[in-house]
Parts: structure tokens; C-alpha cells; sequence
């Protein structure tokens, strides 16, 4: 049994086949790749080698990485350092094991401040009367969003939604407006929070994930 930041990370916690979301932090950009465990030990975790459109990603000795997976209705995030590679009998990076362990609980979504274009479109009884507003959010999670707007949106409003989170991903769901409140700071707009109606998981762990992602790129900005 071992524990590194506070969390025990024996196969209670990762085991082998679980499947890992990995980010190399670059200098210019960040790379993200998929990866699964194929052993782990007193001393080091062996990750099937992440494939870059079908190359094998080899990184310098001590280069480190942030990892993540999700386990039992929670998310959990880690750092890890590649140290060698290995090809037979099957491709693998030979990494240390992780440390600086925290636990996400999937259920309270965490909440990122970001702006990102966003079609809405405001339901109506009448098509005709439907109205499609392109505006941007003030911050995103797992289960919502949302947004400033000069113009109020009334509570239980449905509405549709096209998210773009950028490199040709596009998330589109229903929502419904759960909150409406004037921004103290500014008095010509509104705080409108949209949860999501319909989302299926797929969608919701792309968004998870491109939260992660834009975390780790702050974090290693010193934001």
C-alpha cells in the first residue's frame, strides 16, 4: 500500500486497464493524448504508449505530465513524470508513480471562467417567435453554463445551445435557465446560468475534459 498526496494508490484506487487522459505541457502548446495502465508497482506505473494520428508519442527522460481518470463517480487528477520507454512486449512509457493526487467529484461539476462562442436559441411555442442570440459564456461546468446578456432571460426558459470549444469540437445540447441576476459591476447586463437538459455523457466528458485540459494550461502559466 502506498500513498502519495494524501491518497492511497494502490489498485483500490488505479488499476491496470484504466483508461488515462494524459497533458504534456509545451512550451507553445499543450499536447493532449489517450493512454490506459498496464501494470503499476512499488516504483514505477507502466501507460500503453499514447499514439499521436497513429505515431507513437516517445517524450524526453523527466519530462513531466498531468494525468486523469475517472473512478467511481469522481474524477481524479495527478502529476507524473515519463522516464523510458519500452516496445516489447507491447509499446509502453515507463513513468514515476503519481503524486499530487485530488479527487473531482463528478457530481459538482467544477465551474471554469472561460469565453467561448455560443449560439442560443430561446425557445417559443410559436417557431416564429424563436429567436437565436450568438453571444459568449462567462464560464462553463459538466452540468451548465453560463452567460452575460444585455437582454433577460426568464427563469425555465428552455432554450438550445451550439457550444464551440475550439479545435472542431462543437457540443450542442437543450437547456433550461436556472438563475437571473444583475451583475452589481455592470448594470447593463445579466447573469443568466443555462443548465443542461440533455446531454449525453459523451458530450459531457468532452467538456470535462476540455476543462481539465484548460486548467492544467493555466496552472502551468502561473495563473
Amino acid at each position: 500500500m502506498l500513498d502519495r498526496g494524501g491518497i492511497n494508490i494502490s489498485s483500490e484506487i488505479i488499476q491496470v486497464n484504466q483508461r488515462i487522459d494524459i497533458i504534456v505541457v509545451g512550451n507553445e502548446q499543450n499536447n493532449y493524448y489517450h493512454s490506459r495502465v498496464e501494470e503499476i508497482n512499488e516504483n514505477f506505473m507502466m501507460l500503453a504508449m499514447p499514439m499521436d494520428h497513429s505515431v507513437p508519442v516517445i517524450l524526453s527522460p523527466d519530462t513531466p505530465f498531468y494525468g486523469s481518470f475517472v473512478k467511481d463517480n469522481g474524477r481524479y487528477q495527478f502529476k507524473s513524470v515519463y522516464k523510458a520507454k519500452k516496445i516489447r512486449p507491447i509499446p509502453i512509457w515507463i513513468t514515476t508513480l503519481p503524486v499530487d493526487i485530488k479527487r473531482v467529484q463528478l457530481r459538482s461539476f467544477v465551474r471554469l471562467a472561460v469565453n467561448l462562442p455560443l449560439s442560443l436559441k430561446i425557445l417559443a411555442d410559436d417557431i416564429e417567435n424563436e429567436v437565436v442570440q450568438d453571444v459568449v459564456t462567462h464560464d462553463i461546468s459538466g452540468g451548465g453554463l453560463s452567460i452575460l446578456s444585455n437582454t433577460p432571460i426568464p427563469i425555465d426558459t428552455k432554450v438550445e445551445l451550439a457550444i464551440n470549444l475550439g479545435e472542431q469540437v462543437n457540443i450542442c445540447s437543450s437547456g433550461i435557465v436556472v438563475r437571473l441576476e444583475k451583475r452589481p459591476s455592470d448594470l447593463e447586463f445579466y447573469l443568466i446560468s443555462i443548465q443542461f437538459l440533455d446531454l449525453i455523457e459523451r458530450e459531457r466528458s468532452k467538456i470535462i475534459k476540455f476543462i481539465f485540459k484548460k486548467q492544467v494550461e493555466r496552472k502551468s502559466k502561473g495563473f
